[in-house]
């Protein structure tokens, strides 16, 4: 049989139903978006991103959007309400803003989900509570009055190493979606011969 000429596939794509190279690679992508969501949310549960909430895990999204003649695969994660995923993504120093000192709770000052007890800062909340302190080691520390222990380090930056977990799953995306979306167009073309 011989090899099909540029007319003939023209025609043959024609014929195809409207739109079906698309819809298959659509159905492709689809899938392989889910996945590449799946890797994201697994490397979420590790032990350098401790999960508290899951409200960053619960903004894992991926979307195909069709335009026409293309399509655009997205994956994301964080919101208005999960920004943090940057820091966890990239890494940051972390600095005080109004304050000397980052106040970073210890054992004592969390509640069992592991929030600090006092949201707000403490000159407000609890005024008379806590006094400051040198450790041992030089380490700053605030005490609770009452229970004569230590609650909170005082850092003047934090720095958050990176632990990314979106880039690499775009990456294996990228990596296998592409023979996927070749193998589709194969599959709809074997009409040709």
């Amino acid at each position: 049989m011989a090899e099909p000429t540029l007319d003939d596939v023209a025609k043959h794509l024609a014929s195809l139903s409207d739109g079906a190279i698309l819809q298959a690679l659509e159905t492709v992508a689809l899938g392989f978006g889910l996945q590449a969501a799946t890797r994201v949310k697994k490397g979420m549960n590790t032990r350098k991103l401790r999960p508290r909430t899951g409200r960053l895990r619960a903004s894992v999204r991926s979307t195909v959007k069709r335009k026409k003649t293309a399509l655009r695969v997205t994956l994301s994660a964080g919101n208005r309400k999960v920004p943090y995923i940057f820091a966890h993504e990239f890494g940051l120093t972390q600095k005080p803003k109004n304050a000397k000192y980052l106040r970073i709770p210890l054992r004592f000052a969390k509640t069992r989900a592991g929030v600090d007890r006092y949201s707000t800062p403490l000159r407000s909340s609890a005024p008379d509570l806590f006094y400051a302190a040198k450790s041992k080691k030089g380490n700053l520390l605030l005490w609770h009055r009452e229970k004569k222990e230590p609650w909170y380090v005082l850092k003047k930056s934090v720095k958050i190493p990176k632990a990314p977990t979106v880039g690499p799953a775009f990456l294996w995306l990228e990596k296998n979606m592409i023979p996927a979306l070749a193998d589709a167009v194969d599959f709809e073309l074997k009409g040709l011969k």
